[in-house]
């Protein structure tokens, strides 16, 4: 599966979105992979996804990282008040979460050294989104194909 991800900024308001674009992969042709989303229907729900990563910053824009949290240069963000929603992964996957610079709390980065201002912290919640949110359809994706055998076919049998 082929996944487009896209933030845009617009009036202080960030958007974040991830969809499908393609299905197949290296091993498996568009039919199979869509025949498998079907036969084994999964669903993202955002309540079990922990929206929380380290970021630093990259050229000043907030990135994903796996190092851990450093006073100076990275810091441990969670993104709250994520509205639960739950979406089937299948040909039409689409998430997206809205940001309102404006209604970031002072209180969620006044104290934070490297993403202390409404700007970085929007930023850094639309790319942890989809970071998380890309992580969630490879684990579900992992458990579609482990489902995958070859036990749909029509054989005849004479006794």
């Amino acid at each position: 599966m082929k996944l487009t991800q896209n933030i845009e900024i617009n009036e202080n308001i960030i958007t974040a979105n991830i969809k499908a674009t393609e299905l197949g992969n290296s091993t498996l042709d568009a039919d199979t992979e869509l025949n498998q989303l079907h036969n084994f229907v999964k669903v993202i729900e955002f309540s079990q996804v922990d929206f929380t990563s380290n970021i630093k910053l990259v050229n000043g824009t907030p990135a994903v990282t796996s190092d851990p949290v450093a006073a100076s240069s990275i810091e441990e963000i969670s993104v709250n008040n994520i509205i639960n929603k739950k979406i089937v992964l299948d040909e039409n996957f689409e998430a997206e979460i809205v940001i309102d610079i404006d209604k970031i709390p002072v209180a969620e980065y006044e104290n934070n050294k490297v993403i202390n201002s409404p700007e970085l912290m929007g930023q850094a919640y639309a790319v942890i989104f989809i970071e998380k949110i890309k992580a969630a359809v490879s684990g579900k994706l992992a458990e579609i194909r482990a489902l995958a055998n070859d036990i749909e076919k029509t054989t005849d049998v004479v006794l």
